[in-house]
């Protein structure tokens, strides 16, 4: 609080604003110290509350899920396993329950046995028979649907050929058709779109390799 008083001598003023000017260099020095000690924290461990979050959602039918989900329990155990994959958290407990649950149902869309495919790779289990099954699901116009026979869509596509990526078919026919479905269908506004939808389903696809 300012404690000189109107028209005091210009001495008092000079004090406040070496007081505020004070406080500011000290509150610039705490931040740069955090900022410097952030720079030294390794970020594996900002995800290490998440990892512990996602590990306590696990469920007695061999799901990660919650009521709260705004997905399938199927899109969120895939989704969590992938998750420890990439962050290395390979000797979570439930994982193998988790792949046993996803392995078990018998929904097979393309959406779904793209899923399967993609989760048994990361656990190096053998996907053959199942890249084979997805193969079967194609279309003649390289696209997938949702089922076999069904129309193509830009979305099935895209997780067939992500699948068909991660199981190391990115130089076959079944890729190299979906990724130039995917192409010949790429809206002017660079994004894809499925019938009279916006074009807001872009993904990036690691596609094959030349």
């Amino acid at each position: 609080m300012n404690s000189c008083k109107p028209y005091q001598d210009i001495k008092c003023a000079r004090l406040s604003v070496g007081s505020i000017f004070q406080i500011f260099r000290n509150t610039l020095f705490l931040l740069i110290i955090v900022f410097i000690g952030a720079l030294f924290i390794s970020p594996t461990s900002y995800a290490a509350t998440g990892v512990e979050w996602l590990a306590t959602q696990f469920q007695p039918d061999g799901s990660f899920s919650s009521a709260s989900d705004i997905s399938t329990s199927y899109q969120s155990t895939t989704e969590v396993l992938t998750t420890f994959n990439i962050l290395g958290e390979t000797a979570q407990p439930d994982i193998l329950a988790a792949v046993q649950y996803i392995d078990s149902d018998t929904f097979q869309s393309t959406e779904y046995l793209s899923r399967r495919i993609i989760v048994n790779v990361q656990q190096g289990n053998t996907v053959f028979t199942l890249v084979a099954q997805l193969q079967a699901y194609q279309n003649r116009n390289g696209g997938f649907g949702e089922l076999p026979g069904h129309d193509t869509t830009v979305l099935d596509t895209a997780f067939a050929l992500q699948a068909l990526v991660a199981a190391g078919e990115e130089t076959g026919n079944s890729a190299w058709s979906a990724l130039n479905y995917l192409l010949n269908n790429q809206a002017v506004d660079s994004g894809w779109r499925d019938g009279v939808n916006e074009s807001s389903q872009t993904r990036l696809i690691p596609g094959p390799s030349t």
